[in-house]
């Protein structure tokens, strides 16, 4: 998975604010996790870490080119990691080691796309960016289609016993299912490729 083209393109615009909105609903809690992971003593100076990021971003993304697979990911881990080591020069403080690595170690793994550290940034964003589609677009359907949808994609029970349970045919089951995984790939379309 990979962030979109067409919301990178919508980001390019600094007036687009329903496409920054959604960008930083989706984004935020992502990267004020990787600021926690990084330095856990940031405490509420991670919000000021995570706005200078947005700031950065606005200005820089109308020139950045996506120059292949997860090129974005790793120029926005960039800009979070720059920003961070700002920071701490700024308060001229070193950041406590983090799972037995210093603060350096750290941040160079991060920037490695192959070391597994990034591998779990990527993987994090994928499951938090999906979750919150999936809270978005959660109120656009019936409850029973929703529940529908989590029993049989989520929890893997069958289609029989949750039509039983919910009152419904197992073909209404599947069709439910399929709207909702049919709107899930549309969303995400717009944030992950």
């Amino acid at each position: 998975m990979d962030t979109s083209a067409t919301l990178l393109q919508r980001l390019r615009d600094p007036a687009d604010r329903a496409a920054w909105q959604r960008f930083h609903d989706l984004y935020s809690p992502l990267l004020l996790g990787w600021l926690h992971h990084c330095d856990q003593d940031l405490g509420d100076e991670s919000a000021d870490v995570l706005q200078e990021v947005f700031t950065v971003l606005v200005q820089e993304l109308p020139t950045f080119r996506r120059q292949r697979h997860g090129s974005f990911r790793r120029w926005l881990r960039t800009v979070l990691l720059f920003r961070l080591r700002e920071h701490w020069r700024k308060k001229k403080r070193r950041p406590r080691p983090v799972g037995g690595l210093d603060q350096e170690s750290l941040l160079q793994q991060l920037q490695d796309p192959r070391s597994e550290l990034s591998q779990a940034w990527d993987q994090e964003e994928n499951l938090q960016v999906l979750r919150r589609v999936q809270e978005m677009i959660r109120r656009d359907f019936q409850p029973a289609t929703w529940q529908a949808f989590e029993r049989v994609e989520h929890e893997g029970e069958p289609a029989a016993a949750v039509a039983a349970s919910l009152g419904m045919t197992v073909n209404a089951v599947h069709i439910a299912c399929s709207r909702v995984r049919r709107r899930l790939r549309e969303e995400c379309e717009d944030f992950l490729k």
